[in-house]
């Protein structure tokens, strides 16, 4: 911006030399007449060091009014020497009257003046050394401008240039044995679910996350990667939405940004008889990550939704749409503050979109599913007959035990690391060693009783896999009935948030997820009484 700005102060300041001549013409004739006096040698030099003064005296001039003026100087600009040698003179004046402008007491302005004055005095030499300057300060900026996103994007996690050197020296070793690998194995993938790009983007996640995990609840670093995570959710979610077909709509509530993901078609609602909103509560350790950042997740579960609709006769009518929570994170806003934010969400859908519960299927991913957890433990807590539990739920690799006892060399393959899981745990954690005054801030610890229907996805290269087996024991020792485990053989955490460009599996996780809500949706009472007040039969499904 600074290099922009003396350019153009360097412009004004030539356009207002003009200004300052007066009898142009005289002038002109005057040092003409001087330099016809010298011999041929001394002419050219003559007229190369007043070439200059004479220019911007006849740039003055209007076309067509001196005759003789415009003639001359079509006459001295036919000598290449003497072009050349004006043409360098010209910069080098716009440049010193743009120095004298500058406070050269700032020392801010120093390296751009310079940079300006180099940039400048290159206009001096031939037309095939401009081009060759030119080509290498284009590949120089270049450089210095992939540097620099290098260093932002490694600013997440690392504190100094060194740290980002040693980051990204055992990224390229771990791409390097991947590929050899990869080709050693006949160009087959590591295991039958994954593929190639998989592998390479599993390996640089676990580099970082083994290396600087335990950073994400850092008061410093956890900002940083939260706004990197919106710019790239950003921009991934712009091609995800239309790709899709649907719209974002921004809502600000509770200090915070949601996201609406709705249907962008403009067909009539005359047809819509029910409506169903999915609250995605997203992960990220409690700490890090942002709701843009599951723009393309939520249009993929958003579509399979829609599409396991439309294969169902009472599906017709049905419109769906999905809200993106957000809440204070670690660790600015320790426990309770999450939790306390996930239900006040739930209770915006109830009294501002003036949902019913029966509408309403929370959703959640690694923390964001202890955070679907948690909302329903503290809705079912109140008892509150205008706070009722919602129509089911549906986690993924979820963070439900607090206790930091899992084998730290298990799930070697997965994309987290022990050390962000102990970071998080050890910052969301509650005070106090006995697990049943954590609340439900450790879910596999609380009384399961009494919630709605509730899909367990999880993965068995997940780290957090045994959070999930320990969860579904406790639903079933407190005898409850209308849960359902999914696993996932040969997958790493989240393994449905990864687009299916990466890891086309991601879609079976998705499709299961889909197919639990609309069986969920369409069994349930009201859409049971929706379907008969159509003159239509709804499918009987048990819970």
């Amino acid at each position: 911006m600074r290099v922009s700005c003396a350019l153009l102060i360097a412009t004004v300041t030539l356009l207002s030399s003009f200004d300052e001549t007066s009898a142009t013409t005289d002038r002109f004739l005057r040092t003409q007449q001087a330099t016809d006096t010298t011999n041929a040698g001394v002419e050219d030099e003559e007229r190369a060091s007043g070439g200059l003064k004479n220019l911007l005296n006849l740039a003055k001039l209007k076309k067509g009014t001196n005759d003789f003026a415009k003639a001359d100087l079509d006459k001295m600009l036919a000598n290449p020497a003497v072009k050349l040698e004006m043409f360098g003179r010209w910069h080098k004046y716009s440049t010193n009257k743009l120095l004298a402008k500058l406070d050269m007491s700032k020392t801010d302005n120093i390296p751009y003046a310079g940079m300006l004055l180099e940039y400048l005095n290159t206009y001096r030499v031939g037309p095939e050394q401009r081009r060759k300057y030119s080509s290498r300060l284009a590949a120089g900026s270049g450089g210095v401008v992939v540097l620099l996103l290098v260093l932002e994007s490694s600013r997440s996690l690392c504190r100094t240039p060194a740290e980002t050197v040693k980051l990204l020296i055992q990224m390229h070793r771990t791409l390097c044995t991947t590929l050899v690998q990869y080709a050693a194995r006949g160009f087959k993938p590591k295991f039958p679910k994954w593929t190639l790009r998989f592998e390479l983007v599993r390996g640089v996640m676990h580099d970082a996350a083994s290396m600087f995990g335990d950073r994400i609840v850092d008061a410093t670093q956890a900002p940083v990667f939260r706004w990197h995570s919106e710019l790239f959710g950003s921009f991934m979610g712009w091609f995800a939405l239309r790709q899709h077909g649907w719209s974002l709509a921004p809502v600000h509530f509770n200090g915070l940004e949601h996201l609406w993901l709705k249907s962008s078609s403009a067909a009539s609602k005359t047809d819509v008889h029910e409506r169903v909103v999915v609250l995605f509560y997203h992960g990220g350790g409690y700490a890090v990550l942002s709701p843009r950042m599951y723009i393309p997740f939520c249009c993929n579960l958003l579509s399979a939704i829609k599409h396991e609709l439309t294969s169902q006769s009472s599906g017709e009518g049905v419109d769906v749409d999905v809200f993106i929570a957000n809440y204070h994170k670690l660790p600015e806003h320790p426990y309770p503050a999450p939790a306390e934010d996930a239900v006040a969400v739930y209770e915006y859908l109830l009294q501002h979109e003036k949902l019913q519960p029966s509408q309403i299927i929370l959703v959640g991913d690694s923390a964001g599913g202890g955070l679907v957890l948690s909302t329903l433990l503290r809705v079912k807590a109140t008892g509150k007959p205008n706070l009722p539990l919602p129509l089911a739920a549906i986690v993924a690799c979820p963070l439900a035990d607090l206790t930091g006892d899992d084998d730290k060399n298990k799930a070697p393959y997965c994309v987290l690391s022990p050390s962000i899981i102990d970071a998080s745990i050890d910052a969301y954690r509650p005070s106090g060693k006995d697990p049943r005054a954590w609340e439900d801030a450790s879910p596999v610890h609380c009384d399961l009783r009494g919630l709605p229907p509730v899909l367990l996805q999880t993965a068995s290269f997940d780290y957090l896999f045994d959070h999930s087996v320990r969860l579904a024991a406790k639903a079933k020792a407190d005898g409850v009935t209308n849960w359902e485990i999914d696993i996932h053989e040969g997958v790493t955490h989240v393994f449905m948030v990864f687009p299916d460009y990466v890891l086309p599996y991601a879609r079976v996780g998705i499709q299961n997820m889909a197919a639990f809500a609309v069986k969920q949706f369409v069994g349930s009472p009201r859409t049971a009484r929706n379907a008969r007040d159509r003159g239509e039969r709804a499918p009987s499904v048990a819970a």
